[in-house]
């Protein structure tokens, strides 16, 4: 018998090992990260005021065309891309006769001086530009009338000569007596008028007290000049004087319940 060991046969139970490597389990494909939506991209972008002003402005001009479903106004359909009419250029602002509005100046300081002197006004008193007697200033739409939003009315006026520069004052009329501004107040859209405070002329809010100079439009009291809005001022419309002496509406320069743009 040799003296080397022999080695049991393999039990016929034990499979032979394999050469054959494994097959690796079954993967599944990682899923993309979920791409924002259209809703989830506008609820993180920051809303500005400026943005919100003027969708609100576009709501309300939306709103204003539906209610004109009545058949004495003009229809228009709000689901189609045509916007409502704009008055033109060059349109000839209704009552805003220069010579008119110049004649009604005239006679409205001398009736206040009248007054003053018989001790009926104080000394320093201020004209009132839309006073029923002598009123040298009158409200118009445009470029688009009431019936499309309320936030185009606009007055035109003859300046005083307080603010004028006194190298063009005098009794003659002259586009450069006169200016027209949108009436939005660029704090929360009410309608200013022309009026007076601190012995100075101003646009008046009734709402919440902001205050605009009468020559330029700037905001200079109240919430409009406290927050910094409309820096530039109220819109303005540009003038011009045609032989007849109407004032025309040239140009509308600025946006509503916003402020001008230069």
């Amino acid at each position: 018998m040799s003296t080397e060991e022999k080695k049991p046969p393999a039990s016929p139970s034990t499979p032979p090992p394999s050469t054959t490597a494994p097959p690796l389990p079954p993967t599944t494909p990682p899923r993309p990260p979920p791409q924002p939506t259209a809703a989830t991209k506008l609820a993180k972008k920051p809303v500005t005021r400026r943005a919100f002003l003027i969708g609100a402005i576009a709501a309300s001009t939306g709103l204003a065309i539906g209610s004109m479903a009545s058949g004495a106004l003009p229809q228009y359909d709000i689901l189609s891309p045509v916007l409502p009419r704009q008055l033109p250029s060059g349109y000839v602002i209704p009552g805003a006769n220069a010579t008119d509005l110049e004649n009604n100046y005239q006679l409205a300081v001398s009736a206040l001086q009248a007054d003053i002197a018989a001790g009926r006004a104080q000394p320093g008193t201020l004209l009132n530009p839309t006073n029923a007697v002598h009123p040298f200033a009158t409200f118009f739409y445009w470029p688009y009338d009431v019936a499309v939003s309320p936030y185009y009315r606009n007055i035109v006026l003859r300046l005083p000569d307080e603010v004028l520069d006194p190298s063009i004052r005098g009794s003659t009329p002259d586009v450069r007596h006169f200016a027209a501004w949108n009436t939005t107040c660029v704090h929360l859209r009410c309608l200013v008028n022309a009026g007076s405070d601190d012995s100075q002329y101003r646009l008046l809010c009734p709402c919440h007290g902001s205050e605009y100079r009468l020559i330029d439009g700037v905001p200079v009291k109240g919430p409009a000049f406290d927050l910094g809005l409309g820096l530039n001022g109220l819109p303005k419309v540009i003038l011009s004087l045609d032989s007849n002496n109407n004032l025309r509406a040239e140009r509308f320069d600025g946006e509503p319940g916003i402020g001008r743009r230069d």
